[in-house]
């Protein structure tokens, strides 16, 4: 069931902006409030630091780091007030930098995988190994989800396990990917 964290686990895609934050934070709340576990954040799209000398750049970046910040403040105080209540363990947040060319193909998803889901042996939520049979992709349009799904299936047979990816997103092709 999608309750058994045994089982089941729910990566949230987001990007850092404020208004993605704010859904992801909801999202999250939801989840947990269903007793579903979510393992991870991954917040897609981050420009680098030191984007180059252009203001704009450097203007977008420091917003991203602001929404990251703000994501990552709820997320410990989420994981706070349930080690109060002897409660599940913190979301990771997977930080994945901007790509400035359409993520496509078995190579391409595995340069992203590699990025989006590195390999951590302490947390299940990134070790193939420890994997949950069911793993789902959510958040709002446009963060990226069919990319970060579908590297996760990549990262999942490469392991050497039977992979099964279905989408019921009508708006993009998972064979786009």
């Amino acid at each position: 069931t999608l309750t058994n964290a045994a089982t089941t686990q729910f990566v949230v895609v987001s990007i850092p902006t404020q208004l993605a934050v704010m859904e992801s934070r909801r999202l999250v709340q939801s989840l947990q409030g269903q007793g579903i576990k979510v393992s991870t954040i991954l917040c897609n799209q981050i420009m680098a630091p030191n984007a180059d000398d252009v203001k704009y750049m450097r203007t977008r970046s420091s917003g991203q780091r602001k929404s990251i910040m703000s994501l990552k403040s709820y997320i410990q105080q989420q994981h706070n007030n349930n080690q109060k209540n002897n409660k599940s363990p913190a979301i990771e947040v997977t930080e994945v930098p901007f790509v400035d060319t359409e993520v496509t193909g078995v190579y391409g998803l595995r340069f992203f995988q590699a990025v989006a889901h590195p390999l951590n042996v302490t947390t299940p939520a990134t070790n193939p190994i420890d994997s949950r049979k069911l793993t789902i992709f959510g958040g709002k349009g446009g963060v990226g989800k069919t990319t970060s799904s579908a590297s996760w299936a990549v990262k999942l047979s490469d392991s050497g396990f039977k992979t099964l990816i279905v989408s019921s997103d009508p708006a993009h092709s998972l064979g786009d990917a």
